[in-house]
């Protein structure tokens, strides 16, 4: 396929296809558990529409490494404006978030604390689609572009085996992930 032919939100529409078609795949521990060793911050996901699952990941970090924090970003209810994105830290899965009529989960309490982007170790970063060089697709609303663009973490992007692509088109303020599992 190339990619570099058709304009992004073609590519979208094609690999959200594909990601939809794809079995479930969980993001697994040894893939990212070294790198979690070093980290003390760590941005991870809660999956959505056939995203890699991620869940026990996070269950494993919250369940485990006392000593590490685990965040997600989120835009905080009610304002949900997709500019508004923050990193929050999750301590209880469960209680923590809390999903909404379309299946999108957010943080519902806007006691949880934050932290700045440049304050992650670690990013485990989901998209629509990627190449094996880092380069990412996502959803086009610019929600990681912008929490990304003073990240000085690693960043791991975590894609379906038929989200790979060839090639990509990149803008100037796309970032590219450090490394990319594909599962």
């Amino acid at each position: 396929m190339h990619a570099l032919r058709m304009d992004k939100d073609t590519l979208r529409r094609y690999y959200k296809l594909r990601r939809k078609k794809a079995a479930p795949k969980t993001l697994l521990q040894r893939d990212v558990g070294s790198v979690i060793e070093t980290s003390i911050n760590i941005a991870t996901y809660i999956p959505i529409n056939n995203e890699v699952n991620t869940m026990a990941i996070n269950e494993w970090i919250l369940a485990h490494h006392p000593t590490k924090n685990l965040y997600i970003p989120s835009c905080p209810s009610p304002n949900r404006n997709r500019h508004n994105y923050q990193l929050f830290q999750i301590r209880n899965l469960f209680t923590d978030i809390q999903y909404h009529e379309n299946g999108i989960p957010e943080i519902h309490s806007t006691t949880i604390p934050t932290i700045s982007p440049d304050e992650i170790d670690f990013w485990i970063v989901p998209g629509v689609a990627f190449t094996i060089s880092g380069i990412r697709l996502g959803y086009g609303m610019g929600i990681y572009d912008r929490l990304l663009a003073s990240a000085t973490g690693i960043t791991y992007g975590i894609s379906h085996q038929c989200q790979k692509s060839d090639d990509l088109p990149q803008s100037s303020w796309d970032v590219v992930m450090d490394k990319v599992l594909f599962y």
